[in-house]
């Protein structure tokens, strides 16, 4: 588990002050999750540097969301949740003992967004079901973007990512332009 932001407001009830002011931002210990840079690196005049402040964060204590851990069924089954330090689901444990389970990373934000913002456009990198829960039988899904074309591809005979590519090219506005499909 690690800080939301790289700086943390003394007071953070309190909007931000100047560095002459009591709660001006103050930096973190240790890595956190998103890191403060420069906006507008290619503006020679007028560069600005963005810090990551994390809501409500004090000092450099952790994110530590409350999130949903099981839902317990009348007969006394369960489905069973677990969660990444992002707090993104990843595993998901069924009453019959299968399982999913996730693996996330950065993904392109369409555009070009500056600082901090290329850091939270995240999404599903791979996706791998086990229907007897032990794990040997895992079939993976692998998730790609480049920004302007995603592609899926699921799993083949063996559960290896082999036998399907999906590709969609989109317009600034998220609407197809075109699609392959390949076997």
């Amino acid at each position: 588990m690690r800080p939301v932001g790289d700086f943390y407001l003394p007071n953070p009830a309190q909007p931000p002050g100047d560095y002459n002011s009591s709660n001006f931002t103050q930096a973190t210990q240790g890595a956190s999750m998103f890191v403060s840079g420069m906006s507008d690196p290619d503006e020679i005049d007028y560069q600005t540097n963005t810090r990551v402040i994390g809501r409500g964060q004090v000092g450099s204590n952790v994110f530590d969301p409350v999130v949903l851990a099981e839902v317990v069924l009348p007969n006394g089954q369960s489905y069973k949740f677990s969660y990444n330090n992002y707090g993104e689901l990843d595993k998901v444990i069924y009453p019959t003992g299968s399982y999913q389970r996730y693996q996330y990373g950065v993904v392109p934000a369409l555009g070009n967004p500056l600082v901090p913002y290329p850091q939270v456009s995240r999404g599903i990198t791979s996706r791998w079901l086990s229907a007897n829960g032990l794990g040997t039988d895992e079939a993976q899904w692998l998730y790609g973007s480049n920004g302007g074309q995603n592609s899926i591809t699921a799993p083949g005979p063996t559960g290896a990512p082999t036998v399907l590519r999906r590709s969609a090219i989109f317009t600034a506005t998220g609407a197809p332009r075109s699609r392959t499909f390949r076997l």
